[in-house]
């Protein structure tokens, strides 16, 4: 039989069951978000961390502590920066890699391949004693989250019914969320325990890591994934385990196209003039409205639809950002005495876009390319989707 794929279909009408199976392997494959998440969190509040910098970025050190320059500039580092952009940069790079795979291999083991370059990343940046550990270790972090986007919303929407699908898929941007909180309360808490708090933190990614690993374990394969790869027989089955129903025809024939050919928030506050204790409490706030706010998402892009969210979410996004910028321009050597309501109005601001992305334009940017894009360009969108959104709330605030 010719290579056929199955495309996630947008109709509501085929015969099909939300069995405990799809909702398990939906969890399991979301907890690559939650690696995801606890890796952004967890940068930038380690980043804060004195025995950190005295470690690492001694230069970065000195300036925090004795510089009387602008606090942006204390954390000027070529260093500084290489270690953070270097994930990201992996990531993209690796993304087209981990395409290659979802389509040769299949979307599960896609999945462990990400798990498996992430707990090496996470044993050399716990276990790092120079800077080039450091760096490598970030590199397959990078990787890991490579491969993970790549399969694991592309994973959800093809095992997902067409009607729980959007619901299922924004759990991974939910736990994405919740990575980012728990990553930013552990920080908080490492941050007081010296000199090694850093490497707890960083350390403490291997968990999800683990999880992902473990569970894809027990996890089936895509019916799109298997007829994909010329497995015809064994995705229709694989389509009659997940939709719970034995009549699975009518989706398959609709469904057979033919082949395929952050702004990291400790700092962010410590650069408005708070101290380090509390830009990390600042940013634990931030990540608990993330992860609330996340639940609209949640439960509503399927009732309400993609496009009404987007639009939605536009209107405060637009206003706080203008509010924001007006009052930075009214910052002056005269206006000295206003400087801490204005650095609090910042914070606030801040807070209502990150409150409306995060049910909108974060979830979506995932979800929507996993419905319209083939499986094989999907991921990279992914990738391009979630750098976009951060790079959105670094710009829109106005920091």
């Amino acid at each position: 039989m010719a290579n056929h794929i199955m495309a996630p279909s947008t109709g509501r009408n085929f015969p099909a069951k939300l069995t405990k199976q799809v909702v398990l392997c939906s969890l399991i494959a979301a907890f690559g978000g939650l690696m995801f998440g606890y890796d952004i969190g967890i940068s930038g509040g380690v980043t804060s961390m004195d025995d950190f910098l005295l470690e690492f970025f001694p230069s970065v050190y000195e300036k925090k502590h004795r510089a009387k320059e602008n606090n942006y500039c204390k954390y000027d580092n070529q260093l500084l920066q290489l270690f953070t952009s270097s994930l990201y940069l992996a990531a993209v790079v690796c993304s087209w890699a981990a395409a290659f795979c979802c389509k040769k291999f299949g979307r599960k083991r896609t999945m462990q391949m990400a798990a498996a370059f992430f707990l090496v990343g996470v044993v050399l940046n716990a276990a790092s004693v120079n800077l080039y550990m450091l760096i490598a270790g970030r590199i397959c972090l990078g990787a890991g989250i490579g491969f993970g986007n790549q399969a694991v919303p592309l994973f959800i929407s093809e095992i997902a019914p067409a009607q729980y699908r959007g619901g299922l898929n924004v759990c991974f941007q939910m736990l994405i969320t919740i990575g980012i909180l728990i990553a930013n309360v552990v920080n908080y808490f490492t941050s007081k325990i010296h000199p090694y708090g850093w490497r707890i933190s960083l350390g403490g990614a291997g968990f999800p890591a683990i999880f992902l690993g473990l569970g894809s374990l027990l996890i089936v394969e895509t019916p799109t994934s298997l007829i994909e790869r010329g497995k015809t027989e064994e995705g229709i089955k694989a389509l009659k385990t997940t939709r719970g129903v034995e009549d699975v025809q009518k989706e398959y024939s609709s469904s057979s196209l033919g082949s395929t050919s952050s702004c990291f928030a400790p700092v962010l506050f410590q650069t408005m003039g708070l101290g380090a204790d509390a830009s990390l409490l600042s940013a634990v706030v931030t990540g608990s409205i993330n992860s609330v706010s996340t639940l609209v998402a949640v439960f509503g892009v399927d009732k309400f639809g993609r496009r009404k969210l987007l639009i939605q979410s536009c209107c405060p996004d637009a206003y706080f950002s203008g509010f924001r910028r007006s009052n930075s321009q009214t910052t002056s050597e005269d206006n000295k005495r206003d400087t801490h309501a204005i650095r609090l109005l910042d914070g606030v601001s801040y807070l209502c876009i990150r409150h409306g992305v995060a049910w909108s334009w974060g979830p979506l940017g995932w979800l929507i390319p996993s419905e319209i894009f083939p499986g094989n360009a999907a991921g990279w969108i992914f990738l391009c989707c979630e750098q976009q959104h951060d790079m959105h709330i670094h710009h829109s605030s106005g920091f």
